[in-house]
């Protein structure tokens, strides 16, 4: 299976931009499907229609007056939303930076505050918990620029709405302030004190993430990726990154249990699950007892663990 990212990852990694790297990548293979699972309801989206709307929404946050470099702090779960944004983030040459969709307003204050991010997307509804409060406590404390909201529920007066920003007229093709050597994501992690870190990456480091796990592809033959990561982990944008760029479909959870992970392995011939480390004993128990016979390999921060 051939994979477009070796070969930027061989010769020039500081030449090419996650957003040049896409439109490579996904016009090679726009009919690769992601699937996303919120409230174990599946939404699939294709990798063509994914840069479509990502140009559209690149355009849209442009227009709002966005300037290469700015921050923009989503808190979107795992779905089709998300990965637009993050690709409309890196066709506008911002700095994406993805929190837990269960983070309070304080802590959302605290990254708002430390990355001065110039928008805040968040849901306007999702798994029953009350964002309208918690944005107009956010603003109250932090007060970006903007504040965007995305999903089924009714957009607050005084912020904006994700689905009529992503239909503005598309950014260019090249996308608009290219840098590879720039900050393009900022991932938050606990580390060993009470206060989160944020681990800034360019668009080289990135693109070396999503080309590190060449020859796991190749030994499960293109099989779907199951993502055990939360949103704004690592394997969240190594995972984003596949699907478009090496043409890998994956799978999402906007809540992990391990019965919801069984049940996407079985329904998509899953081959292949990165995750943080909790996730790996239960499901090496489930395939004990012979359940998931498609999955081969688990990554997690340890080395890559075949199944039993």
């Amino acid at each position: 299976m051939a994979l477009f990212g070796r070969e930027w990852a061989r010769t020039s990694p500081d030449s090419i931009t996650v957003w040049q790297a896409a439109m490579a990548g996904g016009g090679l293979r726009p009919e690769v499907q992601a699937a996303c699972y919120l409230d174990g309801v599946c939404r699939q989206v294709v990798t063509g229609k994914i840069l479509r709307d990502a140009a559209g929404l690149a355009g849209g946050l442009v227009a709002l007056g966005l300037q290469p470099s700015e921050a923009l702090v989503s808190q979107l779960p795992h779905n089709p939303e998300s990965l637009v944004t993050f690709l409309a983030a890196m066709a506008a040459g911002l700095v994406f930076v993805p929190v837990l969709p269960t983070l309070g307003a304080a802590d959302i204050a605290f990254v708002l505050e430390q990355t001065g991010a110039a928008a805040l997307l968040m849901p306007t509804d999702w798994r029953g918990q009350d964002h309208d409060t918690r944005a107009a406590e956010v603003a109250r404390l932090a007060g970006p620029r903007h504040i965007i909201r995305s999903g089924a529920g009714p957009v607050p007066q005084g912020q904006l709405d994700w689905e009529e920003l992503r239909r503005a007229r598309p950014v260019p093709p090249g996308g608009v302030g290219q840098d590879a050597t720039m900050p393009c994501a900022i991932v938050y992690t606990s580390g060993s004190s009470a206060r989160p870190k944020g681990v800034v990456h360019n668009h080289s480091s990135l693109l070396v993430e999503a080309a590190s796990a060449a020859g796991i592809v190749d030994a499960v033959c293109g099989a779907p990726v199951l993502v055990a990561a939360p949103a704004g982990h690592i394997g969240m944008f190594a995972a984003y990154m596949r699907l478009v760029m090496h043409g890998w479909p994956a799978v999402f959870l906007d809540r992990w249990s391990t019965e919801a992970g069984v049940r996407a392995v079985a329904a998509h011939g899953v081959g292949w699950c990165t995750g943080v480390p909790p996730v790996l004993s239960p499901l090496v128990d489930v395939a004990e007892r012979g359940e998931i016979e498609t999955l081969r390999y688990f990554t997690t921060g340890a080395p890559t663990c075949p199944s039993p």
